[in-house]
């Protein structure tokens, strides 16, 4: 082996390739994923860990659990409850929207407890611009606390993020007991107070007004399409006025106009009653349109054109240069009689593309939602008429498969609390039950696995095993010995938070997880410190991400959607991590009696 050539300077060597690899992590010259992966090969190839240990990295529960979590999380998106809660809160901000708000931030905390934050973020934006426009403030002022409350949401439970599961999972292989699933919740109710009140305070002064910046992200997934409802009976959607149809109330679908046998209203359109043969002019994202598809007595886009059938699929064309794009009408392509193809939206990007449907005048790179049998789609891809037909990546929500994917999070939480089961192993019991009950397809609940996460969490527990192997563990616990043991246990506690937050903010969170968690461990062995105290506050460091765009996966995502700058966030991070880091390590410092 390789070891012999090191003889006595494993520990400091195995130091050395940590501090490379956070520096390759900061430099971002590759993925996250792909360094972790290099690093945890380099310490198998130099014999600091033996391949017995290396392979043993698998046995850690704390990757399965996360990956079960981020299923679970997948069939909540896929029924639409996430569109569900989102529409309600945005149908109450009409009356009184300060109090929408502050129930808008509540969901964003609450979800992100339970379920993985990233989703519940891409799903709040477009409704937090919209929310912005009725409270007539900058979507600036708002985008940032939304991201900040998920964020302070995650530290409520055990699973609120993977980084406390992987803490947990760290942490029981060096021989502390299972963290309960709500062990940490009393002190992240404490940073959640504080972080809430800090921005109630300081975001009036931080955060920025910059009303010409700020848009939404217009991305394939969030485009809006030109497309027209048909009442084909009458029945439900005859029934009451617009304004008290459930369906009609998606987060993503804006009724811009109402067709009858008199013309075209665009006016007062909640108190419109429907009757058969009335048509609904909409802007709606791709999932919402094929989610209507899907409901009896409704006709989504052309009047005229191909009837939907159980072999159709959809797919996304852009117009191509030539004859389609010189203002042609829509109406006048004819595709459901040609080729048996039935448009059911328009996308224009930056504009809305026509009055209505049927009386678009197409461009150039205009986006078309078309839905037809496989053969037909060839058959019109041919006439170079559309190029990039590709099958659309938005499907249709499952609404009565809600309560399935609810009780199904819902059992675990609740069997996990009570001590029933480990949460690991009942999130992976969940698995399949929502998958043969079809609250997700197989290959969706796959999809939402995030990949990278868990290699990056595997490669990082073979350099963690690394470090323990060599002794850099306790090298680095005797170097701090002398610093440590001249302070009082709470500032033992601050330094640790330090130093996770700051690495947090630079680096992986996960990264910073494993590597931290056996050094506190035997810190608190060395000093007579509850060792969880020191765990926890790993936990709660390394989510402390608030001063910059790039430390936590939230914040990146109001980056682009608020078109803010990088200083924005650390005017008001800054604050939030100092403020926030001393009320969780007090809490801590109080809980665990340090």
């Amino acid at each position: 082996m390789m070891m012999g050539f090191f003889a006595g300077y494993e520990a400091q060597i195995a130091l050395g390739l940590v501090v490379l690899l956070f520096g390759m992590f900061i430099w971002e010259k590759y993925p996250a994923d792909v360094t972790a992966s290099a690093g945890a090969a380099l310490f198998i190839v130099l014999g600091f860990v033996p391949t017995d240990k290396a392979m043993a990295v698998f046995s850690n529960s704390a990757p399965l659990t996360i990956g079960a979590m981020f299923v679970l999380t997948g069939a909540l998106v896929r029924t639409g409850v996430l569109e569900r809660v989102a529409g309600l809160v945005l149908d109450r901000s009409k009356k009184r929207p300060k109090l929408a708000l502050a129930v808008f931030l509540l969901t964003a905390l609450v979800a992100s407890a339970f379920m993985n934050n990233t989703p519940v973020v891409l799903v709040l934006i477009p409704i937090v611009i919209r929310l912005a426009a009725a409270l007539d403030i900058a979507a600036t002022r708002l985008l940032i606390p939304v991201s900040y409350a998920a964020i302070l949401g995650g530290t409520l439970t055990l699973i609120g993020t993977s980084t406390n599961l992987l803490v947990d999972g760290v942490a029981r292989d060096q021989g502390l007991e299972p963290f309960s699933l709500f062990e940490i919740t009393p002190i992240g109710l404490a940073a959640a107070a504080t972080g809430i009140l800090t921005m109630l305070v300081l975001g009036r002064f931080l955060l920025p007004d910059r009303r010409e910046e700020g848009g939404e992200l217009d991305n394939g997934d969030d485009a809006e399409f030109l497309s027209e409802l048909t009442v084909l009976a009458d029945g439900p959607h005859t029934e009451k006025p617009i304004g008290e149809i459930t369906e009609f109330k998606q987060t993503g679908l804006r009724i811009v106009g109402v067709r009858s046998d008199e013309g075209v209203v665009r006016k007062d359109l909640d108190a419109i009653v429907l009757k058969k043969g009335d048509g609904l002019i909409i802007l709606a994202k791709s999932s919402a349109l094929l989610t209507l598809n899907d409901q009896e007595g409704l006709r989504v886009g052309q009047r005229r054109g191909a009837a939907a059938n159980s072999e159709g699929i959809v797919v996304e064309a852009v117009v191509a240069p030539g004859r389609m794009s010189h203002g042609t009408r829509l109406s006048s392509l004819s595709l459901g009689r040609r080729y048996g193809v039935r448009i059911i939206g328009a996308h224009r990007q930056g504009h809305v593309p026509g009055p209505d449907l049927a009386n678009v005048r197409l461009r150039p790179a205009d986006k078309l939602l078309l839905e037809g049998t496989p053969e037909a789609l060839d058959e019109l891809a041919q006439q170079s008429e559309l190029v990039s037909v590709t099958r659309s990546t938005a499907r249709a929500f499952r609404p009565t498969k809600a309560p399935l994917a609810l009780l199904a999070l819902g059992l675990v939480v609740v069997l996990a609390a009570f001590n029933v089961m480990e949460i690991g192993i009942l999130a992976m019991i969940a698995v399949p039950a929502i998958l043969i009950l079809r609250c997700i397809d197989a290959d969706e609940a796959w999809g939402s696995i995030e990949g990278g996460i868990l290699i990056l969490i595997f490669a990082m527990l073979v350099v963690g095993q690394g470090l323990q192997e060599t002794g850099a563990v306790t090298l680095v616990v005797d170097a701090a010995m002398p610093i440590m043991s001249t302070v009082s246990p709470f500032v033992v506690l601050i330094l640790v938070y330090v130093l996770a937050s700051t690495l947090t903010e630079c680096v992986t969170n996960n990264a910073v997880a494993v590597i931290l968690t056996p050094i506190v461990i035997g810190l608190g062995q060395q000093l007579g410190i509850e060792p969880r105290a020191l765990v926890v506050t790993v936990m709660f460091g390394a989510s402390a991400s608030f001063a910059t765009p790039i430390g936590y996966q939230t914040n990146t995502l109001v980056y682009g959607a608020g078109n803010y700058r990088f200083s924005d966030f650390v005017k008001i991070g800054l604050p939030m991590n100092i403020i926030v880091g001393l009320a969780s390590c007090y809490a801590i410092y109080l809980y665990y009696g340090v």
